[in-house]
């Protein structure tokens, strides 16, 4: 394959490794700031250009091992640890031996960090302190050994890794093995090593993911390369889709045209195929190379080439085509789910079967053909029974041995391809995305289950999307992909051109889950030695299960069910691990030791705790699937944490039977919402009069699907109909299904399906509630269906049952309003915003009043320290004690840290129509053309949300890399700067989640008078210039 590159640049000497390890200790020190590494890194780069030579790649595959594609050890470190366990002789069950087979568990020094754990039982055994006298390119040629040992049986990579270690110390092992595992975690990114080698290092890297054709093609200062075209056989990064969108509205507008294309998203391998004269290279999304197993040419022993033969017409040189390969099953005739597309490949097993090898190893055709016989007993296995037939004859067994072999696996590869991206010397990244299509229907002979172009269908309208949508969901299906026809195509670019659907981004399960937290995983990094993520189970519900599953203190049985490790804030984990010390064991899968009323399936945690010892959280996710990794037979998908039930426990968790209940009450709303298509589509065959079109969005509601029939304990509510869109998050958590069992009991009806809703506003609309608690997608899309109507909160109807009487509505009672509805509500209260017709007489009367009152007399110190630590005590235990709802604007953004960016940095401009980004370390923008540029200023603005901030009780900081810091917060209208300071955050912070934000979050929290989740106001990825 080396064809493929670039020629190598010759280096006149090579870099000592004990001078290499020194630059790492340098970037690994404790206080070095970004500017500083990026210094380090230039020095680097300087003394190996004056000594060594142009080509870099050998120090840079050390420096970023986890950026070479080109080697794979295979050892990760378990097996690594079980290997220097062997070479040192350490004992396994020795407490040195544990402590790196479990470096993750335990209190002591260098938990979670397994390559410490090495060095120090490496220099406890070896005590050499030493240097070795290896160079790079010897380090290099050790490690190319060891990946390429790592598909051989035996010690063959315990005799390399021996070889390092009788010449290397402690420490230069602690940086080899950092190496091996591909886990340096000295926060430097490739943006800052990349660009102090070469200007466009960074952007020919970004689209090719490359990093030894990066080195050598650009191993000159004075070289340039274009960034922006695709030829064959060299790799890049391809287009992706855009998501996230708020509903089907939303996602129009960043369509932006009147007619796109709609696609089935496939659940696959994303593939790019190149073809030139017959040769063939295959590549993955993050630019691995999968020729070896697919095939270099028709001929070859490839798993997928061998079948394409014809795809394209004889006058076609040169192709490169774009697309996802999935797994075909020949006996159930369908496409079979993700993680099995490799799979369809070869079988190396049953072709060894077929050709009479025993102990099958990984073979090319020229073992088969051209090896030389010698005396090697290992190589001796090898010897297949065709050895001395022609060529032809052996390419021809070959094929009917895959398609054997593929034929007992029952599946075989199949390349879906949408789109066409060179063909015979031009590329065609430039035209849009309409004649791109047209010319791939005109160049490409499908090969039925083998390659084929994916079906597209045109749309227009949001009926459109919604029915592909439910026609691929029936199918079993992941998705679909909207496109806009006039868009070109974009390396690695991911804008609204390509937006994808998934049931997760629009149908999530309408319920929330109370999951019981029955065990644990040990993190990485930053939570090394810490629990960052929870298995948590189901309750077993049926009485003949717990009669049969109950222990001897009478606790219910739990099967695991999902693992949970999203949506936690820092608080919350030392909270759990707070709630949970002491009371947790670890799990070993060789003696479980769990007790009775716990059951695992093959998902198996680090620790578990007891029922009894643990709690109940909710948990969200898109839907339910069917699985036997967990013992429940059935997981959460993208399951993702809410909040804490601290009014549930291990008695009254959510149960198996209430999950099937769920996953059912999902299909039957998938089943609705195609019936209301059918219905407006016949509605409006039969309607005479046209009324103008209102925005459609999906609106998946759950309401009480049983009708009423028990005894009613009031009339309150009587003529009173209500449509519930979500569950009360305050005061008191309330369920859909509570809220509506509630007005039903008191004589009010619950409106089931929005048709329903649509007839009642028509004939009665004074009498229609509509309920909701919180912004949510159901929420978000009603509002654009109904934008004249509002919506009450369930606070409301609770507080008419308490005054038996339904009570004049007040602001807080409402969620949204219109302008009239708004009106007559503040009229009902004081300039106080106290109620006229309320008195005040309870204890919690008082609490809400005073709840409401910012305190006008506070003792403060002079001190600023001692000053914020008052006023921060003072917010806990006003929160503590008063609950009060809405809350008070002076404790909106406590105990947040927030960073106002005042840069005025942002430039961009149109070309042809489109917005194009470009890189902000370029300072001087040579190539800005003049045709129209923007310089923002967005003090105003941001002047403005700082003192509503500061005021709202958040801690304002000046420095970005503040070890507090929560937020960021950025001109709604500078999208780029925000997007430039993202890469020194993870750099800085890691894991650590930090929001980027508009200016928006801090002005809509202060009119809804709450702190809103900061996911709902992202910085926007383009700028609206039509505001200027």
């Amino acid at each position: 394959m080396n064809n493929d590159y670039p020629k190598q640049p010759i280096n006149r000497a090579s870099m000592p490794f004990r001078l290499f390890v020194s630059f790492l200790d340098r970037l690994q020190a404790d206080k070095v700031t970004p500017t500083q590494r990026r210094e380090i890194i230039v020095e680097l780069v300087g003394i190996w250009r004056k000594k060594c030579g142009n080509d870099i790649f050998p120090c840079f595959r050390l420096l970023l091992p986890d950026r070479d594609i080109t080697r794979v050890f295979q050892l990760k470190e378990k097996r690594l640890a079980s290997e220097l366990i062997k070479i040192l002789r350490i004992d396994p069950k020795s407490e040195d031996g544990k402590a790196m087979l479990k470096w993750k568990d335990g209190a002591s020094v260098g938990v979670g960090n397994f390559a410490r754990r090495c060095r120090e039982n490496i220099f406890k055994r070896q005590g050499k302190k030493e240097y070795s006298n290896l160079d790079l390119d010897q380090i290099n040629d050790y490690l190319d050994q060891l990946a390429l040992s790592s598909d051989k049986k035996g010690d063959a990579q315990q005799k390399i890794i021996e070889k390092l270690l009788q010449q290397m110390n402690a420490h230069e092992m602690y940086w080899l093995i950092k190496i091996i595992i591909k886990s340096m975690k000295i926060h430097l990114s490739e943006k800052t090593v990349l660009s102090c080698w070469h200007p466009s290092a960074y952007k020919l890297f970004n689209i090719t993911s490359d990093l030894k054709r990066v080195c050598w093609q650009l191993c000159d200062v004075s070289v340039t390369v274009s960034t922006t075209e695709v030829s064959p056989f060299l790799c890049f990064k391809p287009q992706m889709a855009a998501y996230g969108f708020k509903d089907y509205t939303d996602l129009l507008e960043r369509i932006g045209v009147r007619t796109f294309y709609i696609e089935e998203k496939i659940d696959g391998e994303r593939i790019q195929l190149h073809m030139k004269n017959g040769e063939f290279r295959f590549y993955s999304r993050r630019g691995h190379n999968r020729t070896n197993a697919y095939g270099h040419s028709y001929n070859s022993n490839g798993s997928f080439t061998p079948f394409l033969k014809g795809f394209v017409n004889d006058n076609i040189k040169s192709i490169i085509l774009d697309g996802e390969l999935v797994s075909w099953n020949e006996t159930e005739g369908c496409i079979e789910g993700f993680g099995l597309a490799k799979g369809a490949m070869v079988n190396l097993q049953d072709l060894g079967e077929i050709f009479g090898v025993k102990g099958v190893r990984s073979f090319t055709f020229s073992e088969i053909h051209d090896r030389d016989n010698d005396d090697d007993d290992e190589e001796d296995e090898f010897q297949p029974s065709n050895y001395n037939r022609p060529r032809d004859e052996v390419v021809d067994r070959w094929k009917r041995a895959v398609e054997t072999a593929m034929f007992k696996a029952n599946r075989h590869g199949f390349f879906l391809v949408y789109d066409l991206l060179y063909l015979n010397g031009v590329s065609l990244l430039a035209y849009p995305l309409r004649e791109r299509r047209r010319a791939l229907n005109a160049v490409i002979n499908p090969i039925p289950r083998y390659l084929e172009i994916l079906e597209q269908v045109e749309g227009s309208t949001i009926q459109d999307i919604d029915k592909r949508f439910l026609e691929i969901m029936e199918k079993g299906g992941e998705g679909l992909v909207v496109k806009n026809p006039e868009a070109t195509y974009g390396l690695n670019v991911r804008d609204n051109s390509w937006i994808k659907v998934k049931p997760e981004y629009i149908d999530t399960i309408s319920d929330s889950l109370d999951l019981l937290i029955i065990g644990g995983y040990y993190g990485n990094g930053n939570r090394a030695g810490k629990l960052s993520s929870f298995l948590c189970g189901l309750r077993v519900s049926n009485k003949e299960e717990e009669d049969e599953f109950l222990d001897e203190q009478s606790v219910p049985k739990y099967f695991s069910f999902c693992k949970v490790g999203t949506g936690f804030t820092g608080q919350e984990y030392e909270l759990i691990r707070t709630l949970f010390d002491g009371k947790i064991f670890p799990y070993d899968p060789k003696n479980p030791n769990l007790p009775p009323c716990l059951e695992m399936g093959s998902q198996t945690p680090d620790i578990w705790i007891h029922p009894k010892d643990s709690i109940v959280i909710e948990v969200k996710g898109s839907q339910v699937n069917y699985t036997t990794s967990y013992r429940a037979n059935m997981t959460l998908r993208f399951p993702r944490y809410s909040l804490f039930r601290h009014d549930k426990n291990w008695r009254n968790a959510m149960t198996i039977n209430q999950v099937h209940s769920i996953q059912e009450d999902s299909i039957s709303n998938r089943q609705k919402r195609e019936e209301e298509l059918q219905k407006a589509k016949q509605k409006k065959k039969t309607a005479v009069v046209h009324t103008k079109k209102a925005k459609l969005s999906v609106i998946t509601t759950k309401t009480d699907p049983t009708h009423f029939t028990g005894p009613l304990q009031s009339s309150i509510l009587q003529n009173r109909s209500f449509y519930i869109l979500s569950s009360q998050r305050s005061p008191t958590y309330m369920t859909q299904e509570d809220i509506g069992k509630l007005v039903q009991t008191n004589g009010g009806k619950v409106i089931k399906d929005y048709q329903n809703l649509q007839d009642q506003l028509q004939s009665d609309p004074k009498s229609v509630f509509i309920v909701a608690d919180l912004h949510s997608v159901a929420v978000t899309g009603f509002i654009s269906k109904q934008p004249q109507l509002s919506i009450i909160r369930p606070l409301y109807i609770t507080e008419s049952l308490n005054h038996k009487e339904l009570l004049p509505l007040e602001p807080r009672h409402l969620l949204v309003s219109s302008g009239q509805e708004l009106y007559y509500a503040r009229c009902h209260v004081d300039r106080y915003g106290d109620a006229y017709y309320n008195t005040t007489t309870s204890i919690s009367d008082f609490q809400s009043l005073l709840g409401r009152l910012v305190p006008s007399k506070l003792e403060l110190s002079n001190n600023p320290d001692e000053f914020h630590n008052s006023l921060k005590a003072f917010q806990e235990t006003f929160q503590q004690i008063f609950h009060s709802d809405p809350t008070p604007r002076s404790l909106i953004f406590a105990n947040v840290v927030m960073y106002f960016d005042f840069e005025e940095t942002t430039l961009a401009y149109i070309s042809q129509g489109g917005m194009i980004n470009f890189d902000d370390e370029d300072e001087d923008y040579p190539w800005m053309p003049s045709k129209l540029v923007c310089k923002l200023d967005a003090k105003t603005e941001l002047s403005k949300c700082q003192n509503y901030a500061q005021y709202g009780g958040a801690v304002i900081t000046n420095n970005m890399l503040d070890p507090n810091l929560t937020t960021i917060i950025c001109s709604s209208k500078d999208p780029y700067r925000a997007r430039a300071l993202r890469g020194e955050i993870i750099e800085h912070f890691g894991s650590k989640q930090i929001y980027f934000v508009n200016t928006s979050w801090i002005t809509t929290s202060w009119k809804e008078q709450t702190r809103l989740p900061e996911e709902h106001f992202p910085v926007p990825n383009t700028i609206d210039f039509t505001s200027f």
